[in-house]
């Protein structure tokens, strides 16, 4: 199983204490993806170009938990994510 959560629902928070380390950093005009490893794996941010990283630094992060979906590892197909919980919920 693999966790997947969408760079644009990840965040930066000082206070947090689930790390990552700047890989490297795309710049996309307004916005930049910024590669983060963590003690989990690879983590992808979408943050504001204007925010400004260095290459080794260490920072908190932040997402909701319902936002994150399992993967399959081995086929890549999802399994379970808020919006199959709601449906299955929902009926």
């Amino acid at each position: 199983m693999a966790l997947g959560i969408r760079p644009e629902h990840v965040h930066i928070d000082d206070k947090s204490r689930y790390r990552g380390t700047v890989q490297s950093a795309e710049y996309l005009g307004t916005t930049q993806i910024v590669t983060l490893s963590t003690p989990n794996g690879v983590v992808k941010a979408r943050l504001s170009s204007s925010m400004s990283l260095r290459e080794g630094e260490t920072m908190g992060l932040n997402f909701r938990e319902e936002l994150v979906t399992l993967f399959d590892r081995k086929s890549g197909k999802a399994i379970l994510s808020e919006r199959r919980r709601s449906k299955k919920n929902n009926g």
